[in-house]
């Protein structure tokens, strides 16, 4: 697997476990393969945010 291709798979992983860990993300809302990884740093992000607000 191309070492790019592969970087961006562990990435995407990371993000969706985050999430899911978290409660932000369902393994039912969306098949996890149609997630890029710009949404799914971007709900990081976001709860990143939020939580350091509160």
């Amino acid at each position: 697997m191309p070492f790019l291709r592969e970087a961006v798979e562990k990435q995407r992983r990371f993000f969706m476990n985050q999430l899911i860990e978290n409660g932000l993300l369902k393994h039912s809302d969306k098949p996890a393969n149609k997630f890029t990884l710009t949404e799914l740093k971007h709900a990081y992000n976001n709860f990143c945010k939020k939580g350091v607000q509160k």
